[in-house]
């Protein structure tokens, strides 16, 4: 069995610099078969792709999508921005090396028994105290209070 890439000298699980461009893996054959790995400089790793026709890489982010700020009964604030986030793409900084790594397949159950795309579970959450109903670690008093 070969560690190349289908159709390229590219091993699989090898850092390239990012001065060499990485294969086509969004489009034909290959889209379902391998994931992009991109080393950003004094940052991290974070998932991405490599467009062919601008010579530009892009990681994969969320951002927060804004909304009318009407509350939503029964949810927290952080309830609602984080259900208020899109998946989206921008142009990669400082990115130094990229590997190809194999696609996982996507028939493993996941550990939770969830997908990405469904709801949020509900979690029970640890409250603060009665007057505290953000479960935050309530300030002490200052002198002048006390």
């Amino acid at each position: 069995m070969s560690n190349l890439v289908e159709g390229t000298d590219i091993e699989v699980g090898k850092w390239y610099p990012a001065s060499t461009p990485p294969p086509d893996i969004k489009n034909g054959e290959l889209e379902e078969k391998y994931d992009l790995i991109l080393a950003i400089k004094d940052y991290n790793i974070v998932s991405g792709w490599y467009a062919h026709d601008e010579g530009v890489y892009y990681w994969n982010c969320e951002r927060y999508d804004s909304f009318d700020d009407e509350p939503i009964e029964g949810w927290t604030r952080e309830q609602e921005i984080n259900n208020n986030l899109d998946l989206v793409y921008e142009i990669a900084r400082g990115v130094a090396a990229w590997i190809i790594i194999p696609s996982p397949d996507n028939e493993w159950p996941s550990h939770d028994g969830s997908n990405y795309w469904e709801p949020e579970p509900e979690i029970p959450r640890q409250r603060g105290r009665p007057d505290n109903d953000e479960g935050q670690t309530p300030m002490l008093p200052t002198d002048a209070q006390a």
